[in-house]
């Protein structure tokens, strides 16, 4: 007997990687540690037979304390336990078409930019998951990840196929290709954003987390379509169903900016028209283009598409704009910065001014490009502390400003200049020094932390958002 039938007739109905989240009919998966300081599945296993758990998954002999009745050895867990969690679930999400985005940045713009589209072409049918929560015909949660684990995202899908739900766009983290979280998903397209450097204190350096990414998109079905700009397509060139956004494929691009409206072309062969959004700026655009063509691969034309284009919302905390002279974005590694300031340049007439800074215990070799990006693309910065965790945001502080090359300055120094950096410790007075500085032609670009609500500091989730912050200091 395999082991979906050995939890079927132990009445166990769901699975959990959480000890806590055990009881009649939840087993729990004990799995593996995920890095060096995580803790061991297997300790936790007796607990959750303590607390309910019918059973319990995991590798290896059962863990001492444990009867034989109450273990399920599998071979490998975290790549096998996706596809019993998935039985489990039942055949409803079968019916789901999922188009997962993976990338170094851009993955949660992309996700909502295509979802919108998707119900702006056939209302109501298309749900999201991501960084932004899980929302589908009227459901507005919060899983806690970016991509689920498999426990989470499989009884997830059935809800939304039982909704009526058509169609799932959900952001694809490097975390969760690793970790199996989406080895029993059937993806019908696979999404690429970019590829830069993140995540090196999991996966050790930029080659091992690029290759986790593209392995994913390689094993795609070859029925599947894999979309990419086309400064990466010859990163994915070995799937059979690739389809090119850029100079060789479609390609969206600016043509100004009327009444709160960005007017752009949409060009694809011998198709030239014209569209409005409300999206601002050329990464936007491109990041659109890549929405666009996953329509276009599910059977809409193009002109369909380019008029649904003025439907979509902008992305919140995504290049979103607060006032006029103010955008937030949730930029936080050198390439995702680079990006955003070049473009934003082109329509800044002004000083550039940015508020940035960076996550505590996560990639420390990042912080100093940052500021080198920094200092390469805008007129003045200011550093201050992002999601410090338990980490000294004064450490975290002084490896950014290593990679600066020009002096720093005092915070009251940069009103009497047209470029440099101070550090402001404090992300509610650095947000308004910032502002503060921000002449009439001047644009201030607030990084990090895009429409997250809160500051994580030594274990606590404290109130903070930047879009508030900004529009406090603006009296709106």
């Amino acid at each position: 007997m395999g082991p979906f039938e050995v939890l079927r007739r132990m009445g166990v109905e769901r699975l959990t990687i959480d000890s806590r989240a055990v009881g009649a009919g939840t087993a729990f998966v004990a799995l593996p540690p995920a890095t060096p300081e995580s803790r061991d599945g297997r300790d936790f296993a007796c607990a959750a037979i303590r607390d309910g758990a019918p059973v319990v998954l995991g590798q290896g002999v059962a863990p001492e304390g444990l009867a034989g009745d109450q273990w399920i050895s599998l071979n490998d867990v975290r790549q096998d336990y996706p596809s019993l969690a998935k039985k489990l679930a039942g055949n409803s999400a079968a019916q789901l078409r999922v188009f997962g985005v993976t990338g170094t940045d851009g993955k949660t713009s992309v996700a909502w930019l295509a979802s919108e589209l998707l119900n702006a072409l056939e209302v109501g049918t298309c749900a999201r998951l991501g960084t932004l929560g899980v929302q589908w015909a009227g459901v507005d949660e919060r899983p806690g990840y970016t991509t689920p684990p498999a426990s989470v995202l499989h009884p997830l899908m059935a809800r939304m196929a039982d909704d009526g739900t058509k169609r799932l766009v959900m952001e694809v983290s490097s975390h969760a290709i690793a970790l199996g979280r989406v080895a029993a998903v059937d993806f019908s397209a696979g999404m690429l954003t970019t590829l830069a450097r993140d995540h090196l204190d999991f996966h050790g350096d930029v080659a091992s987390y690029h290759r986790t990414k593209l392995a994913w998109l390689d094993s795609l079905s070859k029925d599947a379509v894999v979309i990419a700009p086309d400064r990466l397509s010859g990163r994915v060139a070995a799937h059979p169903g690739v389809r090119v956004v850029g100079t060789d494929g479609l390609s969206l691009e600016s043509v100004g900016r009327r009444d709160g409206w960005t007017l752009f072309e949409a060009a694809k062969g011998a198709q030239r028209l014209t569209g409005r959004t409300l999206l601002i700026g050329r990464l936007m655009l491109e990041n659109l283009a890549l929405a666009f063509e996953l329509a276009l691969s599910e059977g809409f034309d193009l002109e369909t598409v380019v008029a649904a284009a003025e439907l979509i919302k902008p992305v919140p905390g995504r290049f979103e704009p607060i006032g006029d002279r103010a955008l937030v974005d949730y930029a936080h590694t050198p390439d995702a910065l680079k990006q955003a300031l070049q473009a934003l340049r082109e329509q800044c007439s002004g000083r550039l001014i940015v508020v940035f800074g960076a996550g505590g215990e996560r990639d420390r070799g990042k912080r100093p490009e940052m500021a080198c990006a920094v200092e390469q693309a805008a007129d003045l910065a200011v550093v201050t502390t992002d999601n410090p965790r338990s980490e000294d945001p004064g450490r975290i502080i002084a490896d950014i400003v290593r990679g600066f090359e020009r002096p720093e300055r005092k915070a009251a120094e940069l009103s009497q200049t047209r470029s440099g950096w101070a550090r402001v410790v404090d992300r509610q007075a650095a947000i308004e020094l910032a502002w503060s500085l921000c002449g009439p032609d001047d644009l201030l670009f607030v990084a990090g932390k895009g429409a997250e609500q809160t500051q994580e500091v030594c274990g606590e989730y404290l109130p903070f958002d930047d879009r508030h912050e900004l529009r406090r200091l603006m009296g709106a």
